[in-house]
């Protein structure tokens, strides 16, 4: 009796959140190769915020809610891992192959979006030269979302504001 009562109370906390009816699909990582930048894509989570924040050697970006995955080992020389990592607020961390100062110069071409319930994040493969401008890639769309946007026959284009020349100043005249 003491068997059967224990594995009873056992089998709810075995069992994955997942099987149950009704729950959302847990979080998972995915790393696209987009040629000259990466595509690091959170699948079913939300951003706090899009901003993106260089720490050490990783790109974080704020989470809402506390998701848990298991790391993303990539292949590819460019990213070393892609993992949930802190307490409050919880945060997409994606560590570059890069040392502190290029990561905190590669996270101003950095940039991350809200698509859907995933959080995209893509940023060039290899720093930019001083003064280069860098064009990244649209952001994968999921197939769901792609096929409204083919039935409404509309493209919608993510621009980039190009910023201003400087400008020297003028004397004042007296």
């Amino acid at each position: 009796m003491r068997l059967v009562t224990f594995a009873l109370l056992l089998v709810p906390i075995l069992a994955p959140a997942t099987a149950l009816a009704g729950d959302p699909a847990p979080p998972t990582f995915e790393i696209l190769d987009r040629g000259t930048a990466v595509e690091v894509i959170a699948h079913n989570v939300t951003a706090a915020k899009t901003a993106i924040t260089p720490i050490r050697s990783r790109l974080e970006i704020p989470l809402v809610g506390h998701p848990r995955a298991d790391k993303a080992l990539p292949t590819d020389a460019t990213v070393k891992v892609v993992e949930f990592d802190g307490n409050e607020p919880r945060v997409l961390s994606v560590k570059l192959g890069f040392d502190r100062p290029e990561v905190k110069a590669l996270a101003k071409y950095a940039q991350a979006i809200q698509v859907g319930s995933d959080v995209h994040i893509m940023f060039p493969r290899v720093l930019p030269a001083a003064g280069a401008a860098i064009v990244l890639p649209e952001p994968t769309l999921p197939a769901e979302l792609a096929a409204k946007v083919a039935a409404a026959g509309q493209i919608v284009p993510i621009a980039l504001v190009p910023t201003p020349a400087p400008r020297s100043p003028r004397s004042s005249r007296s």
